[in-house]
């Protein structure tokens, strides 16, 4: 009776485990640009299937061939990632020059990057905006974003149009990020 019992609490916990994992075709262009189409495993929430979980793409991907063979490569090999997550997203990640891909926000003459930590506390997942000026210099946004609209007015600071779109906004950050940006781009450094 107690084989039974642990057999049966076995399967449970393997079956529980590996319904936390989903494969998703994407794209990876690695360090010699060579273009690579295949197949990744991304870790999803337990609760919502179609949350992935960052942390387990940012330091080393698992990759499944047409065959069914696995395969991994560690993010220092990856110049880009791309893929569509579970909810028809575009997702694009880009190695960070130390050995973490980040997610691409916006990329233009300023750059925005998310860049994804895990809480030492509960292992959650911690998502921090990184900003790039025109120079490549990187702008402060403080601890857990609370300083994100302050760094992006000091981005703009020479539109006031933009900044007053900065403190009105009812969009998400990272809508309001690209809208701002794109626009400063095009109608103030493009100029």
């Amino acid at each position: 009776m107690k084989h039974k019992f642990y057999l049966l609490l076995t399967l449970f916990i393997f079956s529980f485990a590996n319904a936390q994992i989903r494969e998703i075709p994407a794209v990876i262009i690695n360090k010699n640009n060579d273009t690579i189409k295949t197949n990744i495993i991304v870790v999803v929430n337990i609760f919502d299937k179609t949350l992935i979980n960052e942390l387990s793409i940012i330091k080393k991907i698992r990759l499944i061939d047409s065959i069914g063979n696995k395969n991994t490569i560690f993010a220092k090999e990856i110049n880009k990632l791309n893929f569509i997550d579970l909810k028809n997203k575009n997702r694009t990640f880009r190695f960070d020059g130390k050995n973490e891909l980040r997610e691409i926000i916006y990329e233009g003459k300023i750059k925005v990057y998310y860049t994804y930590s895990a809480n030492a506390y509960d292992g959650s997942i911690i998502t921090k905006f990184d900003f790039y000026d025109e120079n490549g210099e990187k702008v402060k946004v403080g601890p857990f974003n609370i300083f994100l609209k302050k760094a992006l007015k000091k981005l703009v600071k020479q539109n006031p149009e933009l900044v007053k779109i900065i403190d009105e906004s009812d969009l998400t950050y990272e809508e309001t990020i690209i809208l701002v940006l794109t626009k400063f781009e095009t109608e103030y450094i493009n100029k």
